[in-house]
């Protein structure tokens, strides 16, 4: 099973709570919200795909990502963000 776990939405809604860091990473209990929720569906799977923005915040969670877990999370990439339906076609994932 693939889960995917979508993080390349612009965040403007929560702009005036951090200009510069991404949604997915806004602390909960000390700890990333994207942390939490990868630490959770790891316990159904090992195929985890995240998807990050094309700026620096996609950057900045890509790079958190890599260092932060020891196992494999695919990152992909959506350089503009059109929508949550344009993100799984481009993903592909139809049937698998």
């Amino acid at each position: 099973m693939k889960i995917v776990l979508a993080s390349s939405g612009l965040g403007i809604r929560m702009k005036n709570i951090h200009e510069f860091l991404p949604k997915s990473m806004y602390p909960y209990e000390g700890y990333p919200i994207i942390g939490h929720l990868i630490n959770e569906y790891r316990k159904f799977s090992d195929d985890i795909i995240v998807t990050v923005s094309g700026d620096d915040k996609g950057k900045l969670l890509s790079a958190w990502l890599n260092d932060y877990y020891d196992f494999k999370i695919t990152i992909h990439i959506q350089e503009k963000a059109t929508g949550t339906t344009d993100l799984i076609n481009s993903l592909d994932l139809v049937g698998q």
